[in-house]
């Protein structure tokens, strides 16, 4: 089993994989069905699955440098970088 940070790492990664390969829906589904989103390349709070596909088609390319992940509960990671 991999340790959190590992997951964390491997969920990042497809998570940019998907974005810069524009699969918007496999993206989405990343994310909770409520998950609520703030971006940085909108001033609209993003609710829900369907708006942040909206939110994801917005956008071109990421690329993910360091990023630091805490444990917050059981099943609950905390994913913060750049």
């Amino acid at each position: 089993m991999q340790n959190p940070h590992d997951q964390a790492q491997a969920v990042l990664s497809e998570w940019a994989q998907r974005f810069n390969a524009g699969e918007i829906e496999p993206l989405a589904a990343l994310y909770a069905y409520d998950a609520l989103l703030l971006g940085t390349s909108s001033p609209e709070l993003y609710v829900g699955q369907q708006s942040l596909e909206r939110y994801f088609r917005l956008n071109a390319q990421v690329t993910i440098g360091r990023f630091e992940v805490r444990s917050m509960a059981a099943g609950m990671l905390l994913c913060a970088g750049f």
